[in-house]
């Protein structure tokens, strides 16, 4: 008969052993899979910083685009002795904007400037050599402004955003500003007032009443305050629907009071400093929305959009916003006026707050949630991390 004395020592031994390589193995995966998760998500994250950056270029590059097309098409309709009016306009449009977006260390050369695509990014995010982190824009090559059929092509935008030495992420692109539609209208020489249905020019109060504006329409602020609608209600709520107007121009904020309610329907193209909503208010808008500043929701309000909403402030345009030369303010000045007060955002300043965005087909919002708070008589203004707060 065989001895198998301690065979089961042996066997528990060995068993023991394979569960500890099986454990060994598993926990060798799993911190593999971590640390590939986390480079995963990091790498993502770098990604995104560059991908944010050229957002934040191509803000830029419309609100120059813009500027170029109010001024050339204002050039223009005011020449009696231009013909062709829209081939003038191409004409000086393309002009223009090719010279703001040409490097003035070349100006016979087609090279855009960095320095201005640089000018377009949030403050604090170009690249520290001491921190060795940040946006970094290649310096531009020859012809890298190109006319072409659709629009004006920057060529070869390359910009990386380092996280150190060792990390970074790169993007290369082409960026296009198309052409924008030009129309001049048989009545130009008439004046553009002429085309509205309201002009306010001491603003709109709406109290305890039902009003709809159908049409173009002004309504300025009489350059005491900055409020250039007020819809309030007292004894029962108001209301005002501003309905297909091609342009609703506000020239200033408008103020939804006291349970009151304001709708911009059909295909109007609204443009406002901001929208101010105050507790147990309504807001429904189509067609477009344009908010130089913040779009404002106190508690208990419902928010409902569809078409296009723009918030469309950029803290790179303040001093030279048509609103900071009209009131003289001087650089000095800007440091106690806040940014933020050129910086497009959605704010929700309170509970029971219904947003819904789910209709809308664009959002553009240009700038960084900014609250501020007064600390010794004295503005602190506090920066958040997104656009919408």
């Amino acid at each position: 008969m065989k001895n198998n004395k301690g065979s089961v020592i042996l066997i528990v031994l060995i068993t023991v052993a394979l569960i500890s390589v099986l454990a060994t193995m598993i926990l060798a995966t799993t911190s593999i899979s971590y640390k590939i998760k986390t480079i995963s998500e990091s790498n993502n994250t770098i990604f995104y910083s560059c991908e944010i950056a050229l957002d934040e270029i191509k803000v830029g590059l419309q609100a120059e685009s813009a500027d170029c097309y109010v001024s050339t098409y204002m050039e223009v309709l005011n020449d009696n002795d231009v013909t062709d009016k829209v081939s003038a306009f191409y004409v000086g449009y393309k002009r223009e904007l090719e010279n703001r977006l040409k490097d003035s260390d070349f100006p016979n050369s087609s090279v855009y400037s960095v320095e201005n695509l640089e000018s377009y990014l949030s403050e604090g995010v170009l690249y520290d050599s001491v921190t060795k982190k940040g946006i970094k824009i290649a310096p531009a090559k020859n012809y890298s402004i190109f006319r072409g059929a659709d629009g004006i092509i920057l060529r070869d935008v390359d910009i990386t955003y380092y996280v150190d030495d060792n990390n970074s992420t790169r993007i290369k692109t082409d960026i296009l500003i198309k052409y924008p539609p030009v129309e001049f209208s048989e009545l130009t020489d008439n004046p553009l007032l002429m085309f509205n249905s309201l002009i306010a020019n001491k603003g709109i109060s709406v109290y305890n009443l039902n009003n709809k504006i159908t049409g173009s329409l002004y309504s300025g602020n009489n350059g005491n305050n900055k409020e250039s609608i007020i819809i309030s209600g007292d004894s029962s709520k108001a209301s005002l629907i501003i309905s297909n107007a091609y342009n609703a121009v506000i020239n200033g904020d408008i103020v939804i009071d006291n349970q009151s309610e304001l709708y911009s329907l059909g295909y109007t193209n609204l443009w406002a400093r901001n929208i101010l909503m105050d507790n147990s208010t309504y807001l429904e808008t189509e067609g477009y929305v344009n908010v130089l500043n913040d779009l404002w929701i106190e508690k208990n309000s419902d928010v409902y959009m569809s078409g296009n909403y723009f918030g469309f402030g950029s803290p790179s345009s303040y001093l030279t916003s048509q609103y900071v030369i009209d009131n003289n303010i001087t650089e000095e000045d800007s440091l106690d006026d806040p940014r933020a007060s050129h910086t497009g955002a959605i704010l929700v300043n309170g509970k029971s707050v219904n947003l819904d965005l789910y209709n809308l087909s664009y959002l553009l919002l240009g700038g960084s949630a900014n609250i501020g708070t007064t600390v010794n008589d004295s503005l602190n203004l506090i920066k958040m991390g997104e656009s919408i707060g």
